[in-house]
């Protein structure tokens, strides 16, 4: 239940404006400090919250247990900052919230608040309100979060949990021994309460160990030197050489891979040499190894690329029937994995297994396709003498000489001739989607995203090609289809340069075209693991990255040994033994019908001249 009403009134609490007041009495901490044990953390809440950035805003969820903490005297002191209030019943099932609650918790995520305090008696409320913000991402992750200390919330199978909070402080309030003896000073020295954290970026290994921050004792920190600077420190900038998994896909120009002894990567950090022990059967390279390289140097970890057992056959992977992910998106999704880097595109599709960095490249996807020439080269001595040729034949014959006609016809034709032998073999290409809708060719396409993305397009043309898709996961076969000249294969113009400059065949290099029409610019990005405490830093680096035009730069050596495979224009139509069939053709028509029209001739001459009676055989 929410306290207050929202500005455009559709969740049912309140967003308290900058300069609003919460409440126009402010309450004296002074006064029933005996009668009322929360009021210390009451104060305490007043000095964490002055130390944790906001962000946007403040969202406050608690439950009746602590609702007095949150008085007069909070919200005075915050005034300027807008807040969300919601008050959680103490019968929620917060795993599976009510309209209302999910309202409020949507709210919050789309105003983009950066500072969670979240008091609930219930432990167990608590760790399923977390899981259920983290698998939809109602709650931002990486925020900063105040909360109570309680062990349910760091059972074994919450860990997984803790490597995506990493900016949250624990509050645990401890005995105070003094006052099992001397009951008059235990009133004088008040509760002492514990500061914890996380371990990040230490990894949690089978027991949850907090780290602790520092103490609280009636409104002093026990150490002044980290109060205001480690409580909410960001622990994304140094992560002290820890072992990040990587998950890597082969697919050009994002990884290639080459058989070569163990793989070393710099870890970036002058004090600590490479590391080579780790059993590494590849040699990893590309755009995107280079770019985590970088990254990798820059906040201080190391790497651990590996491939998924099934990543020959599954490639990205799919979900199955029985609800299991495989292939790299099921590593990603159970969380084994660090990073992804498999020429990601940033789309829903993948957003919805794992996060996504800045787009660091934007890639052409189109259509590797079966060419077709029209050879006619047998024809090409006659081919001058077409239609357009001779459509001023009566004209000519009426207003020249037949010898001067002869000289034009000479002339008529060594100019058409030479045309002809000019121009390049006629080819006959498929360069846009709606060429390609109009054929009768099948499609391939590489992971059920691609297929999924035409079948949800609007235009026809899409529509037209996604009814005749099929997924073919290994590339080369693919490509051993469209030489065939029954597929055309639908993937990023790069990988399509490759698999063409590699084919054996010299014909099958020449019958294999790109479509010059892009069928989509796809974003490019890195993946990291759901809800990743590392993405504000990683995408930081990215956009450096690209700004200083290294992952052009990258780009470019991994593509150099294949982008000068260009299509080659057809070759001229210059005569051959080929080319010399048509005029021996032609000769031979020509001879047989003059030897004919001979026979006829002297047929005539001697069966019906001769034998006419006026035929006057002295003449």
């Amino acid at each position: 239940m929410a306290t207050s009403m929202p500005r455009h009134h559709t969740c049912g609490h309140r967003k308290h404006g900058a300069g609003d007041n919460a409440s126009t009495d402010v309450l004296d901490f002074n006064l029933f400090q005996d009668d009322n044990p929360q009021l210390e953390l009451a104060q305490l809440m007043l000095d964490l919250i002055e130390q944790m950035p906001p962000g946007h805003c403040y969202a406050f969820l608690y439950d009746e247990v602590y609702e007095s903490v949150f008085e007069g005297e909070l919200f005075e002191r915050i005034k300027q900052v807008s807040r969300f209030i919601v008050k959680i019943p103490t019968d929620e099932d917060t795993l599976n919230p009510r309209p209302s609650l999910l309202c409020n918790l949507q709210e919050i995520r789309k105003v983009g608040c950066g500072g969670y305090v979240m008091l609930l008696a219930n432990g167990i409320q608590m760790e399923r309100l977390l899981r259920f913000g983290d698998q939809t991402r109602t709650i931002d992750t990486r925020a900063r979060f105040i909360m109570l200390h309680d062990y349910r919330l760091f059972q074994p199978q919450m860990h997984y949990l803790w490597k995506r909070i990493v900016n949250v402080v624990f509050l645990r309030p401890l005995r105070n021994r003094r006052a099992l003896y001397r009951k008059a000073e235990s009133q004088q020295d008040g509760t002492v309460y514990e500061l914890s954290t996380v371990p990040f970026p230490i990894p949690l290994k089978g027991i949850f160990f907090s780290k602790i921050l520092n103490f609280w004792q009636r409104g002093k920190f026990r150490s002044l030197s980290k109060s205001k600077k480690a409580l909410f420190g960001d622990k994304t900038t140094d992560l002290q050489g820890q072992l990040m998994q990587v998950v890597v896909l082969e697919h050009t120009p994002a990884v290639f891979k080459s058989n070569a002894p163990a793989h070393t990567v710099e870890n970036g950090s002058p004090s600590r040499a490479t590391w080579s022990a780790l059993p590494q059967q590849q040699l990893y390279y590309g755009v995107e190894i280079e770019l985590l390289k970088a990254i990798a140097n820059a906040m201080h970890f190391r790497m651990a690329f590996y491939e998924t057992p099934d990543a020959e056959t599954e490639r990205w992977g799919e979900q199955k029937d029985n609800g299991t992910l495989t292939g790299l998106l099921g590593e990603m999704r159970e969380g084994r994995a660090d990073f992804a880097l498999a020429d990601l595109h940033h789309t829903e599709y993948h957003l919805a297994f794992m996060d996504l960095t800045t787009p660091y490249n934007t890639e052409c996807l189109t259509f590797l396709t079966p060419e077709a020439l029209s050879d006619n080269s047998w024809k090409t001595l006659i081919l001058p003498f077409n239609g357009e040729m001779w459509a001023g034949w009566s004209l000519r014959v009426l207003t020249g000489w037949y010898w001067v006609y002869c000289v034009l016809v000479v002339v008529a034709y060594r100019a058409s001739f030479t045309a002809i032998l000019a121009n390049p073999v006629p080819r006959l290409t498929i360069d846009t989607l709606h060429d390609l809708a109009e054929s009768p060719l099948l499609c391939l396409v590489s992971s059920l995203q691609n297929q999924l993305f035409f079948q949800m397009a609007g235009d026809p043309n899409s529509q037209a090609v996604s009814e005749k898709l099929e997924i073919a996961r290994n590339a080369n076969e693919a490509v051993e289809r469209v030489v065939e000249a029954k597929y055309a294969y639908y993937e990023n113009i790069y990988l399509l340069r490759q698999l063409r400059s590699t084919r054996k065949s010299e014909k099958a290099r020449q019958t294999l075209h790109i479509m010059q029409e892009c069928v989509v610019l796809m974003p490019i990005s890195i993946g990291l693991e759901k809800n990743s405490p590392l993405k504000s830093q990683v995408d930081r680096y990215v956009r450096a990255l690209i700004e200083g035009g290294l992952t052009g730069k990258w780009l470019s050596d991994a593509i150099e040994r294949f982008q000068s495979n260009v299509e080659l224009p057809p070759q001229e139509a210059t005569i051959d033994l080929k080319k010399m069939y048509a005029g021996i053709v032609a000769l031979a028509i020509g001879y047989s019908v003059s030897m004919v029209a001979f026979a006829v001739e002297k047929l005539y001459w001697r069966f019906v001249v001769e034998t006419n009676p006026a035929f006057d055989n002295a003449a």
